[in-house]
């Protein structure tokens, strides 16, 4: 069996992923790499990953496939920016906002910030 990161190898060796894919995983390597890895690796159910200017699977083996979107079709994920994450970024920017006010603070700790996002994200 191939390990997740051959997998990717061949596909930019064999020109089914870009270099510029590569590029876009290895730009927040090691966190995308790592990432995708896990993502691979613990995978039990097909998957797919959805990214612009991308064609063909990268790891059948894997049941995750690359799904190439047109150019100009990234509004079609816009409905679930505008329904899900808009909402929550808005949530969470005002109960950050109100607890520098409750505490006269000029910036939160990570902490803080995080009980704050994890709070919206589990209620």
């Amino acid at each position: 069996m191939l390990h997740p990161i051959e997998v990717i190898e061949t596909a930019v060796d064999r020109h089914l992923v870009g270099k510029e894919s590569m590029a876009a995983i290895a730009r927040s390597s090691p966190i995308g790499l790592t990432q995708l890895k896990h993502y691979v690796k613990t995978r039990k159910e097909k998957g797919v990953i959805v990214v612009g200017k991308h064609t063909r699977d990268i790891g059948m083996h894997y049941g995750i496939a690359i799904v190439r979107l047109q150019p100009n079709a990234t509004h079609l994920l816009q409905a679930l920016d505008i329904a899900v994450f808009r909402p929550f970024k808005g949530m969470i920017a005002r109960l950050m906002t109100q607890e520098l006010r409750a505490t006269n603070a000029k910036a939160l700790s990570r902490r803080a910030a995080v009980k704050i996002a994890g709070g919206v994200a589990y209620n």
